[in-house]
């Protein structure tokens, strides 16, 4: 089938958003179907975005501009990604998370339309607008990211049939074989800490600031983050034991994964999204814990709702409060120390990705 991926993402850029569109698109692609992703046309400049993201280039990337009219722009790109679809070969099904492509496509005859849903929505107007897509007759299937999120929409849409709802939790792709090559400094004797992703407020650097200092003898590595978070964090936190690797493109994570011991989810009760405001944590189902996943860590991580949808403690993970420093020293220190504990639930953890959580089961799923 011919799939039109209708996204708001700017492609390339540092956001998660994009990291999730181009796996999903190459998920829709090796599974055989035709794929076209529309996107936001960056200002940053990459030689490939198909290495940048670490996927093949087995699809087609549409990039048209967000005009910068407030209220207006969503409207207008909508539009316009209505238009150059109608001007080349229409699709069979219509998949995505931008809802003013989705409301714009909805009326080209024969389209199936596919909504992905990442949180409630924010406003009156966005719930108006989601509530009139749910009413097309073509409308076919809302994928929702954890069941949390499926039972929030259930509450805030009565009319949505249930059965129209799939939960399909992020995923991660397996990584590559092996090589010998290492962005981190890996001795022999030093446990290295990784925490993979961006610095906004809930993400937990504090947690890790307070952990650093309290367990002197190991690094902690943080990969991600904008500058101007690293800059701040670098001037409140001991610079002894935390090295901060800076943004690294999705295509050259697996360098760094291969020499970290232990991997964290500091998540705290409340998760800013990637414009630094808002709160996802009721929600979320972040790449972090797949890509941990599959590459084998022992993951140590907050004991949140949500994240037990995925994370069991003492079998795929330690989970620990949020807030609890010294639960999350303890849980460090015995992972440390006990390399066959590490070991099973770094094995326990990817055995459970391949199981459920590859980018294309979940590609099959949400269009089966």
């Amino acid at each position: 089938m011919k799939i039109a991926y209708l996204s708001a993402s700017t492609v390339p850029s540092k956001d998660a958003n994009s990291v999730h569109v181009m796996k999903m698109s190459q998920a829709f692609a090796k599974d055989g179907h035709d794929v076209i992703l529309y996107a936001r046309q960056s200002t940053e400049k990459v030689d490939d975005d198909y290495y940048y993201y670490g996927v093949g280039n087995c699809f087609k990337i549409k990039k048209l501009s967000w005009p910068s009219l407030r209220f207006f722009g969503g409207f207008i790109y909508g539009r316009n990604v209505k238009k150059d679809i109608q001007k080349n070969e229409k699709a069979d099904i219509y998949y995505g998370r931008d809802l003013y492509s989705l409301l714009n496509v909805s009326s080209i005859k024969g389209s199936q339309i596919y909504y992905e849903a990442h949180k409630p929505p924010a406003t009156y107007v966005h719930k108006i607008l989601e509530r009139r897509l749910f009413s097309f007759k073509n409308f076919k299937r809302l994928v929702v990211i954890s069941d949390a999120l499926r039972k929030e929409y259930l509450r805030i849409f009565p009319e949505l049939k249930s059965e129209k709802i799939v939960v399909a939790h992020d995923g991660a792709d397996l990584p590559e074989p092996k090589i010998n090559k290492s962005a981190v400094n890996k001795g022999k004797e030093q446990v290295k800490i990784g925490y993979v992703g961006h610095l906004y407020q809930g993400k937990g650097m504090e947690l890790i600031a307070e952990l650093a200092k309290s367990i002197p003898n190991m690094e902690f590595h943080i990969i991600g983050g904008k500058e101007s978070d690293i800059a701040y964090w670098k001037k409140h936190v001991n610079k002894e034991n935390i090295i901060f690797h800076g943004f690294v493109s999705h295509g050259m994570l697996g360098e760094y994964f291969d020499q970290l011991d232990i991997v964290l989810a500091p998540y705290q009760t409340k998760v800013a999204t990637s414009g630094g405001g808002g709160d996802i944590s009721k929600w979320m189902s972040p790449l972090k814990i797949f890509e941990y996943m599959a590459n084998g860590k022992a993951i140590v991580s907050s004991d949140l709702p949500v994240l037990r949808e995925i994370l069991v403690n003492n079998i795929n993970s330690i989970l620990c409060p949020p807030e609890d420093v010294q639960a999350w020293k303890e849980a460090i220190i015995l992972l440390a120390s006990d390399k066959s504990k590490l070991i099973k639930l770094g094995d326990n953890a990817r055995n459970d990705f391949i199981k459920q959580y590859t980018w294309l089961q979940r590609g099959r799923n949400v269009i089966a």
